[in-house]
């Protein structure tokens, strides 16, 4: 929560599974539109491997001179036999829920992105 005041994200996922399902419960009533749940599919091995896609082709991206990138860049690279994977599993959720309509939703119906899409959208339905 401290994090969530720090910050003010436009979203925050929680997983739907174990202490998230009560978490989410929780928060629901406080600000439902902020916080989504997100249903795990398979193993945690199969969905980062679904979301190295972005990571490959070099769309994401971050900051070389943040004090956490050292401990992720390790856990990341120590995946799956390291001893932590709570951030590998947060990062390819992501990843997976953005690759969907999860970033549109994140941007706001009124972001250019969105317009420009709808536009995109008008003009197939015209054309038929």
């Amino acid at each position: 929560m401290n994090l969530v005041d720090r910050w003010d994200p436009d979203r925050v996922l929680i997983e739907d599974a174990a202490s998230g399902k009560p978490l989410f419960d929780e928060l629901f009533f406080d600000d439902r539109r902020r916080y989504e749940r997100i249903k795990p599919d398979k193993d945690k091995e199969t969905r980062l491997q679904s979301a190295c896609a972005p990571v490959e082709e070099g769309k994401v991206k971050l900051p070389i001179d943040a004090p956490w990138l050292v401990a992720f860049k390790r856990e990341l690279q120590s995946f799956p036999r390291g001893r932590n994977d709570d951030q590998v599993d947060s990062v390819s959720q992501f990843l997976n829920w953005s690759k969907g309509l999860g970033f549109y939703r994140v941007l706001g119906g009124v972001h250019q992105i969105n317009i420009d899409c709808r536009e995109r959208s008008r003009e197939r339905v015209r054309r038929r």
